[in-house]
Protein backbone atom coordinates (compact mmCIF):
# COMPACT_ATOMS: atom_id res chain seq x y z
CA UNK A 1 0.00 0.00 0.00
CA UNK A 2 1.59 3.32 -1.08
CA UNK A 3 2.33 5.80 1.66
CA UNK A 4 0.62 9.14 1.17
CA UNK A 5 3.03 12.01 0.88
CA UNK A 6 3.01 14.28 3.90
CA UNK A 7 4.61 17.13 2.00
CA UNK A 8 2.39 19.70 0.40
CA UNK A 9 3.32 22.64 -1.76
CA UNK A 10 3.74 25.76 0.30
CA UNK A 11 1.10 28.36 -0.48
CA UNK A 12 2.38 31.21 -2.57
CA UNK A 13 1.07 34.70 -3.16
CA UNK A 14 1.18 36.17 -6.63
CA UNK A 15 2.91 39.50 -7.00
CA UNK A 16 3.49 41.88 -9.89
CA UNK A 17 6.92 43.03 -11.01
CA UNK A 18 7.27 46.74 -11.64
CA UNK A 19 10.08 49.16 -12.42
CA UNK A 20 11.96 50.47 -9.38
CA UNK A 21 12.93 54.10 -8.85
CA UNK A 22 16.59 53.51 -9.73
CA UNK A 23 15.95 50.79 -12.26
CA UNK A 24 18.54 48.36 -10.87
CA UNK A 25 16.16 45.71 -9.54
CA UNK A 26 12.43 45.45 -10.09
CA UNK A 27 10.08 45.73 -7.14
CA UNK A 28 7.41 43.16 -6.30
CA UNK A 29 3.95 44.59 -5.68
CA UNK A 30 1.34 42.54 -3.86
CA UNK A 31 -2.19 43.78 -4.42
CA UNK A 32 -4.34 43.15 -1.36
CA UNK A 33 -7.36 41.06 -2.49
CA UNK A 34 -10.64 42.99 -2.76
CA UNK A 35 -8.86 46.22 -1.87
CA UNK A 36 -7.39 49.23 -3.72
CA UNK A 37 -4.26 48.92 -1.54
CA UNK A 38 -0.96 47.15 -2.12
CA UNK A 39 2.39 46.40 -0.48
CA UNK A 40 5.62 47.23 -2.31
CA UNK A 41 8.68 45.03 -1.73
CA UNK A 42 12.14 46.00 -2.96
CA UNK A 43 15.07 43.69 -3.63
CA UNK A 44 17.41 43.12 -0.68
CA UNK A 45 19.75 40.21 -1.41
CA UNK A 46 20.15 36.73 -2.87
CA UNK A 47 19.72 33.53 -0.87
CA UNK A 48 21.49 30.18 -0.99
CA UNK A 49 18.74 28.99 -3.33
CA UNK A 50 19.35 30.41 -6.79
CA UNK A 51 15.68 30.93 -7.63
CA UNK A 52 14.77 32.63 -4.34
CA UNK A 53 15.67 36.16 -3.19
CA UNK A 54 14.91 38.23 -0.11
CA UNK A 55 12.80 41.35 -0.51
CA UNK A 56 11.79 43.90 2.11
CA UNK A 57 8.78 46.17 2.44
CA UNK A 58 9.72 49.53 0.97
CA UNK A 59 7.47 51.62 3.17
CA UNK A 60 8.38 49.77 6.37
CA UNK A 61 11.99 50.58 5.54
CA UNK A 62 11.08 54.27 5.55
CA UNK A 63 9.83 53.75 9.10
CA UNK A 64 13.15 52.01 9.95
CA UNK A 65 11.37 48.67 10.27
CA UNK A 66 12.78 45.53 8.62
CA UNK A 67 9.94 43.52 7.11
CA UNK A 68 11.25 40.81 4.80
CA UNK A 69 9.75 38.09 2.64
CA UNK A 70 11.19 35.42 0.35
CA UNK A 71 10.31 35.70 -3.33
CA UNK A 72 10.54 33.11 -6.09
CA UNK A 73 10.10 34.57 -9.57
CA UNK A 74 7.08 36.82 -8.94
CA UNK A 75 5.56 34.79 -6.09
CA UNK A 76 5.88 35.64 -2.40
CA UNK A 77 6.35 32.62 -0.12
CA UNK A 78 4.43 34.15 2.80
CA UNK A 79 1.18 36.04 3.11
CA UNK A 80 2.33 39.67 2.69
CA UNK A 81 -0.55 40.93 4.80
CA UNK A 82 0.63 38.94 7.85
CA UNK A 83 4.23 40.08 8.06
CA UNK A 84 3.88 42.52 10.93
CA UNK A 85 4.14 45.67 8.90
CA UNK A 86 4.85 49.02 10.50
CA UNK A 87 3.54 50.86 7.43
CA UNK A 88 0.13 51.38 5.88
CA UNK A 89 -0.26 49.78 2.43
CA UNK A 90 -0.17 52.22 -0.46
CA UNK A 91 -2.90 53.01 -2.93
CA UNK A 92 -2.13 50.84 -5.94
CA UNK A 93 -3.12 53.38 -8.58
CA UNK A 94 -1.04 56.08 -6.91
CA UNK A 95 2.00 53.81 -6.87
CA UNK A 96 1.40 52.94 -10.53
CA UNK A 97 1.56 56.66 -11.31
CA UNK A 98 5.02 56.87 -9.78
CA UNK A 99 6.23 53.78 -11.66
CA UNK A 100 5.26 55.34 -14.98
CA UNK A 101 7.08 58.52 -14.05
CA UNK A 102 10.19 56.50 -13.09
CA UNK A 103 10.12 54.88 -16.52
CA UNK A 104 10.25 58.27 -18.20
CA UNK A 105 13.07 59.65 -16.04
CA UNK A 106 15.17 56.54 -16.67
CA UNK A 107 14.62 56.81 -20.42
CA UNK A 108 15.72 60.44 -20.26
CA UNK A 109 19.02 59.48 -18.59
CA UNK A 110 19.75 56.99 -21.37
CA UNK A 111 19.01 59.48 -24.16
CA UNK A 112 22.04 61.61 -25.16
CA UNK A 113 19.70 64.01 -26.98
CA UNK A 114 17.37 64.51 -24.03
CA UNK A 115 18.51 68.10 -23.49
CA UNK A 116 17.06 69.34 -26.79
CA UNK A 117 13.53 68.33 -25.81
CA UNK A 118 11.49 70.63 -23.49
CA UNK A 119 10.76 68.91 -20.18
CA UNK A 120 7.03 69.55 -20.63
CA UNK A 121 7.18 67.00 -23.46
CA UNK A 122 8.32 64.32 -21.03
CA UNK A 123 5.43 65.13 -18.73
CA UNK A 124 3.01 64.84 -21.65
CA UNK A 125 4.63 61.55 -22.65
CA UNK A 126 3.61 60.03 -19.32
CA UNK A 127 0.05 61.27 -19.89
CA UNK A 128 0.07 59.52 -23.26
CA UNK A 129 1.44 56.32 -21.70
CA UNK A 130 -1.30 56.32 -19.06
CA UNK A 131 -4.02 56.81 -21.64
CA UNK A 132 -2.72 53.94 -23.77
CA UNK A 133 -1.59 51.42 -21.15
CA UNK A 134 -3.27 48.02 -20.90
CA UNK A 135 -2.89 47.77 -17.12
CA UNK A 136 -6.10 47.68 -15.10
CA UNK A 137 -9.61 48.54 -16.15
CA UNK A 138 -10.94 51.93 -17.25
CA UNK A 139 -11.59 53.06 -13.67
CA UNK A 140 -8.04 52.24 -12.57
CA UNK A 141 -6.48 53.98 -15.56
CA UNK A 142 -8.59 57.04 -14.89
CA UNK A 143 -7.48 57.01 -11.24
CA UNK A 144 -3.83 56.85 -12.34
CA UNK A 145 -4.39 59.79 -14.67
CA UNK A 146 -6.02 61.84 -11.90
CA UNK A 147 -3.10 61.14 -9.56
CA UNK A 148 -0.68 62.31 -12.23
CA UNK A 149 -2.64 65.49 -12.94
CA UNK A 150 -3.17 66.27 -9.26
CA UNK A 151 -0.10 68.49 -8.74
CA UNK A 152 0.47 69.32 -12.38
CA UNK A 153 3.63 69.68 -14.41
CA UNK A 154 5.51 71.84 -11.90
CA UNK A 155 5.54 69.08 -9.29
CA UNK A 156 7.56 66.82 -11.62
CA UNK A 157 9.54 69.26 -13.75
CA UNK A 158 12.52 69.28 -11.37
CA UNK A 159 12.80 65.47 -11.56
CA UNK A 160 12.82 65.59 -15.35
CA UNK A 161 15.37 68.43 -15.31
CA UNK A 162 17.69 66.44 -13.04
CA UNK A 163 17.41 63.45 -15.36
CA UNK A 164 18.28 65.61 -18.36
CA UNK A 165 21.39 66.88 -16.57
CA UNK A 166 22.45 63.31 -15.81
CA UNK A 167 22.06 62.40 -19.48
CA UNK A 168 24.66 65.04 -20.36
CA UNK A 169 27.38 63.74 -18.07
CA UNK A 170 29.94 66.00 -16.42
CA UNK A 171 30.43 69.49 -17.82
CA UNK A 172 33.56 71.47 -16.99
CA UNK A 173 36.26 73.56 -18.66
CA UNK A 174 37.82 70.45 -20.18
CA UNK A 175 34.63 68.68 -21.21
CA UNK A 176 31.55 70.13 -22.92
CA UNK A 177 29.17 67.49 -24.36
CA UNK A 178 28.58 67.83 -28.08
CA UNK A 179 24.87 68.51 -27.52
CA UNK A 180 25.75 71.65 -25.54
CA UNK A 181 28.12 72.91 -28.21
CA UNK A 182 25.40 73.20 -30.86
CA UNK A 183 22.26 75.37 -30.86
CA UNK A 184 18.82 74.10 -31.82
CA UNK A 185 19.13 75.67 -35.31
CA UNK A 186 22.33 73.70 -35.96
CA UNK A 187 24.72 76.64 -35.58
CA UNK A 188 27.73 76.38 -33.34
CA UNK A 189 27.33 77.77 -29.81
CA UNK A 190 30.79 77.00 -28.40
CA UNK A 191 33.15 79.13 -30.50
CA UNK A 192 36.38 78.79 -28.55
CA UNK A 193 37.51 76.24 -25.97
CA UNK A 194 40.69 76.08 -23.94
CA UNK A 195 41.28 74.86 -20.37
CA UNK A 196 41.24 78.47 -19.17
CA UNK A 197 38.54 79.96 -21.40
CA UNK A 198 35.29 79.22 -23.23
CA UNK A 199 33.59 81.62 -25.64
CA UNK A 200 29.97 81.07 -26.66
CA UNK A 201 28.20 82.97 -29.44
CA UNK A 202 24.46 82.94 -30.07
CA UNK A 203 22.87 84.50 -33.16
CA UNK A 204 19.48 84.04 -34.90
CA UNK A 205 18.03 82.32 -31.82
CA UNK A 206 17.48 85.69 -30.14
CA UNK A 207 16.83 89.16 -31.56
CA UNK A 208 20.39 90.38 -30.99
CA UNK A 209 23.67 88.45 -31.05
CA UNK A 210 24.98 87.43 -27.64
CA UNK A 211 28.49 86.53 -26.64
CA UNK A 212 29.27 84.88 -23.32
CA UNK A 213 32.78 84.15 -22.06
CA UNK A 214 33.92 82.01 -19.13
CA UNK A 215 37.47 82.65 -17.91
CA UNK A 216 39.65 81.39 -15.11
CA UNK A 217 41.71 84.61 -15.22
CA UNK A 218 41.14 88.23 -16.28
CA UNK A 219 44.28 89.09 -18.19
CA UNK A 220 44.81 91.33 -21.20
CA UNK A 221 45.67 88.35 -23.40
CA UNK A 222 42.41 86.68 -22.42
CA UNK A 223 40.37 89.74 -23.36
CA UNK A 224 42.34 89.96 -26.61
CA UNK A 225 41.02 86.53 -27.58
CA UNK A 226 37.47 87.60 -26.71
CA UNK A 227 37.54 90.82 -28.74
CA UNK A 228 39.15 89.05 -31.69
CA UNK A 229 36.21 86.66 -31.64
CA UNK A 230 33.73 89.55 -31.38
CA UNK A 231 35.36 91.34 -34.30
CA UNK A 232 35.41 88.30 -36.55
CA UNK A 233 31.80 87.48 -35.66
CA UNK A 234 30.63 90.98 -36.51
CA UNK A 235 32.51 91.02 -39.79
CA UNK A 236 30.77 87.88 -41.03
CA UNK A 237 27.36 88.80 -39.66
CA UNK A 238 24.67 89.59 -42.22
CA UNK A 239 23.78 92.72 -40.30
CA UNK A 240 27.29 94.12 -40.89
CA UNK A 241 27.78 93.42 -44.59
CA UNK A 242 28.12 97.12 -45.39
CA UNK A 243 31.60 98.58 -45.05
CA UNK A 244 31.05 100.54 -41.90
CA UNK A 245 33.24 101.08 -38.92
CA UNK A 246 32.72 98.47 -36.20
CA UNK A 247 31.42 100.11 -33.05
CA UNK A 248 31.76 98.12 -29.81
CA UNK A 249 29.66 99.33 -26.94
CA UNK A 250 31.07 98.03 -23.70
CA UNK A 251 30.13 98.53 -20.04
CA UNK A 252 31.58 101.60 -18.33
CA UNK A 253 33.09 99.32 -15.67
CA UNK A 254 35.76 97.92 -18.02
CA UNK A 255 39.04 97.14 -16.38
CA UNK A 256 42.34 98.33 -17.86
CA UNK A 257 42.96 94.93 -19.40
CA UNK A 258 39.70 95.10 -21.32
CA UNK A 259 40.37 98.60 -22.62
CA UNK A 260 43.87 97.70 -23.73
CA UNK A 261 42.70 94.58 -25.50
CA UNK A 262 39.85 96.46 -27.17
CA UNK A 263 42.22 99.12 -28.52
CA UNK A 264 44.55 96.50 -29.95
CA UNK A 265 41.73 94.69 -31.74
CA UNK A 266 39.54 97.62 -32.81
CA UNK A 267 41.43 100.92 -32.59
CA UNK A 268 39.29 103.99 -32.14
CA UNK A 269 36.38 102.23 -30.43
Amino acid sequence: MPIASTTTRRQRYKGVRELSQRGTHEVIIYEVPNSPLAYVFQYLRKTATETIATYQCRHCKKEKKYTAVLVSDDELLEDPTRLGHMCIPVERTKDKTERLSYETTQNIRKNPEASIIPTINYWLKVVDNIENMTWGDVQKRLAVLLHYFKKGYKSRSSAYTRSVKRSLGDVDMDNVPEMLQILSNGSRFLQFQQPNMHIYMCDDIVKIPLLYAIMRHKREDDYLVIFEKVKSSLQVSDSYTQETEIQMRLPSTLQEERSAAQCRVAPGT
